[in-house]
């Protein structure tokens, strides 16, 4: 089951979003504040990011851009009401994997998240002694447990979740 952080403060369309995702398989850990979702995201590892941009303390923009400087690669989707052009150019440039703009179908987010996923995930696996190394995602498994390595320098250092 994929595992998705939704951070958007407005709390009806939040119920409404997570209600509708976990209908539909997903697992969703929801925020509306970006500190906590940050937080959230350095102790536990998400398949999915759906952000909103106007939330309090750390917004949607400089969460991702935080995210992408420390090489966190996990896709990206923003849902916001920031319909101009130069948000949604500033949240490609971010490193978004895609910018969605309220009012949206929820259809349309669930299409989105699993191109996203599907684009993302790689048949790259490699296997010894009980652990699963998923070189291009830069993440490994045992015992059911997913911990991210984050690169430092020319090589990694694991990041325990």
């Amino acid at each position: 089951m994929a595992k998705i952080l939704l951070l958007e403060d407005d709390i009806i369309l939040q119920e409404i979003i997570e209600e509708y995702l976990v209908k539909n398989g997903f697992e969703v850990e929801s925020f509306i504040d970006g500190q906590k979702a940050l937080e959230a995201i350095d102790t536990n590892s998400y398949d999915m990011l759906l952000l909103d941009v106007n939330v309090p303390t750390i917004d949607g923009f400089e969460l991702l851009q935080y995210l992408r400087e420390i090489k966190n690669s996990t896709p990206a989707i923003y849902i916001t009401s920031l319909s101009g052009i130069k948000n949604l150019q500033k949240g490609f440039e971010l490193g978004a994997n895609d910018y969605l703009k309220k009012p949206f179908d929820l259809e349309e987010l669930i299409i989105r998240i699993k191109h996203h996923m599907k684009a993302t995930k790689s048949d790259e696996l490699i296997e010894l002694k009980g652990l699963q190394f998923y070189p291009k995602n830069h993440y490994i498994v045992k015992d059911g447990k997913k911990t991210e390595l984050k690169r430092k320098g020319v090589g990694y250092r694991l990041n325990i979740i």
